[in-house]
């Protein structure tokens, strides 16, 4: 864009005008995304909103998935894994 408004003579300006019309285009390409884009089903179904990940699964794969409930084999998504190092109660080092 920059070789553009280069040959329309823009002069000191250019850099202006290169940063305003590279906003423009993610601008654009945000607005895109946010339209059309779904969500993975993993992101719902970790967060125990399993019935927007079933119908996340029948629109993205054509999936036909039934939401359940876990039983007290499964961990729930309400629990949280100790993992890293604030849910630990040792030091790091």
């Amino acid at each position: 864009m920059a070789l553009v408004f280069f040959t329309l003579d823009v002069d000191a300006d250019i850099w202006r005008r290169s940063v305003g019309s590279d906003s423009l285009v993610a601008t654009v390409l945000f607005l895109g995304q946010a339209l059309m884009l779904k969500e993975s089903p993993t992101g719902p179904a970790g967060k125990g909103r399993l019935d927007e990940s079933v119908a996340d699964l029948d629109s993205i794969y054509g999936i036909k998935a039934i939401a359940g409930m876990p039983d007290e084999a499964t961990r729930t998504a309400v629990e949280v894994p100790a993992v890293g190092f604030r849910h630990t109660d040792r030091p790091y080092w």
